[in-house]
């Protein structure tokens, strides 16, 4: 459905974006005209009072970490957390600011990506495969192994804008972001066929603040630069579930507050349409540290005795593409 409604949105703003082309000259003298609706960070007394967005995101995550995730029973590597690269996935995102005045804005943002997931499949040798908990757990004899790596991300953001320059507005706010991380390795063989479910949830609350600065504007059209930097109190929450031949057979549960940070960068284009309607795309990376990943939560890990510990080492990098319409009136 989230990749439906992406490919929905981008269709729209393609044929808008063609269409407007035409208008452009005429639409870009409008805009400089007294009174004319908000352009970069130059807003006067007759400024929009309400703008919404609605876009689609293009993004995907750096490999999760971890080291070695799977190994023969005679310890020898077969697979590390980095052969897990991850393509491109659809996300979607929306926004509402109220104009409270010349200088102050209130905003929400909320954008969210199902999913990033990435597989490999093999099999193995006569000696087996194992996922290397601290006590190790596998299966013998030759082995068919499908592992799979996927992700979800959301984020929303309730901020205040404080228009500082005609160039520069300064925000900041309150951000929650949740990212959820899955593990799974499956391995069958003669008899056997067993799955490993590993899992964790970071919820993570906290504020942050940065800028957006105007580059460049020209006629309707306008580029800025935003950056902004966070810091969280995170809840983390994770597990692991073994079934052997369909009956759960051990099942560890963990969790840990730690405190995360993040950093996002975005470089973004807006073409103003019309008084009321503009597009919006550019690129942003957005740098999460602090977090726990699935893979990393294997060596402390303990089946027998169904204990685990909770890594909070994890790194991630998302980046992508976005691509927004914007609404004031």
């Amino acid at each position: 459905m989230d990749r439906q409604l992406g490919s929905f949105l981008v269709g729209i703003v393609l044929v808008i974006g063609l269409t407007s082309i035409a208008q452009g000259k005429q639409v870009g003298s409008d805009l400089y005209r007294p009174g004319g609706v908000l352009h970069c960070h130059d807003c006067n007394c007759d400024c929009y009072t309400w703008k919404t967005t609605a876009g689609a995101l293009f993004w995907t995550r750096t490999s999760p970490g971890g080291g070695t995730v799977l190994t023969d029973t005679n310890h020898s590597p077969l697979m590390d957390a980095n052969d897990y690269n991850f393509s491109w996935y659809n996300g979607w995102k929306i926004g509402l600011e109220k104009r409270l005045n010349s200088i102050w804005a209130v905003e929400t943002r909320f954008f969210r990506v199902d999913s990033f997931d990435s597989s490999n499949s093999f099999t193995s040798t006569a000696d087996g495969a194992m996922v290397p908990y601290s006590t190790a757990v596998g299966v013998i004899g030759e082995t068919l192994v499908d592992t799979t790596y996927s992700s979800e991300l959301s984020n929303l953001a309730v901020n205040l804008r404080r228009n500082v320059t005609e160039k520069i507005d300064l925000v900041f706010g309150f951000r929650y972001m949740q990212l959820n991380d899955r593990y799974l390795v499956s391995m069958d063989t003669t008899g056997t066929d067993a799955l490993h479910n590993i899992h964790t949830f970071n919820n993570m609350y906290g504020f942050h603040m940065g800028t957006d600065v105007c580059l460049l504007r020209r006629g309707p059209f306008f580029v800025e630069w935003g950056t902004r930097l966070g810091v969280y109190g995170s809840r983390i929450e994770n597990g692991v579930d073994i079934t052997v031949n369909g009956t759960p057979a051990f099942q560890c549960r963990g969790g840990k507050s730690h405190t995360a940070f993040s950093a996002d960068m975005a470089l973004a284009g807006t073409y103003q349409y019309n008084d009321h309607l503009a597009i919006r795309f550019g690129y942003q990376v957005l740098w999460l540290e602090g977090v726990a990943e699935a893979t990393a939560q294997i060596p402390l890990t303990e089946p027998l005795n169904e204990t685990i510990g909770v890594d909070t080492d994890g790194s991630p990098f998302f980046h992508g593409a976005f691509i927004d319409l914007a609404l004031s009136w």
